[in-house]
């Protein structure tokens, strides 16, 4: 399938299906507020950001953006809260003439909000060599999160933008009466647990202390 990498994989239980998406402007989370949002996640174009439509207005009527700024509620660099088993449909940006700035996600090992070393990571392996080492074009990428734990992803192409991703354990649920997806603020972060003390290696720029 040339719209999603890793068509044939299939997903235990009932999951949770959360949009993400990595593009030119960075990493956002969507808020899900309609039912009929998914359909339309999967059905447009890779860049759905309104305020892009300046930008991109050389490039065609095939890569047209939707006006309606309520289509897609985003939040930029977030933090997705997951009950475990949950899915992110990653949308990616693959630049087909420098595959090497394409923007996808990227996880990154060393990250000192990471809460489990043993995490197996190798579908984001796997998505890095489809994309730098064949040719293949596809837009959408599925990644089924079973264990609990915090991690940290940036974007391929822009190295400061970023999403923190939070699976709970069983019977340990999210916030019911908020959204799964939130900034990635300091409050967030501590009322999550990532932030359980200050690190003293860190900085005072939120935006370091975050990207690091």
């Amino acid at each position: 399938n040339s719209e999603h990498s890793g068509s044939r994989q299939f997903f235990q239980g009932n999951a949770r299906v959360h949009l993400i998406q990595c593009g030119p402007h960075g990493i956002f989370g969507f808020v899900i507020s309609r039912v009929d949002m998914l359909g339309s996640f999967l059905l447009g174009p890779p860049v759905s950001q309104p305020w892009l439509q300046r930008h991109h207005r050389t490039t065609g009527p095939e890569h047209s953006v939707p006006h309606d700024p309520h289509i897609h509620p985003h939040i930029p660099n977030p933090v997705v809260c997951l009950a475990e088993g949950d899915v992110i449909l990653f949308q990616l940006h693959i630049l087909p003439h420098n595959r090497s700035a394409s923007h996808y996600p990227v996880y990154q090992v060393q990250h000192l909000f990471n809460s489990n070393p043993h995490w197996d990571f190798g579908a984001f392996r796997r998505l890095r060599h489809l994309i730098q080492e064949t040719h293949l074009n596809f837009s959408r990428f599925a990644h089924q999160f079973l264990d609990p734990g915090t991690y940290v992803f940036r974007d391929n192409g822009l190295p400061e933008s970023f999403m923190v991703v939070l699976v709970k354990k069983k019977g340990v649920a999210c916030s019911p009466s908020l959204s799964p997806v939130q900034p990635s603020s300091p409050y967030q972060l501590t009322r999550h647990g990532v932030l359980r003390r200050r690190l003293p290696n860190l900085g005072p720029d939120w935006a370091v202390i975050t990207g690091v």
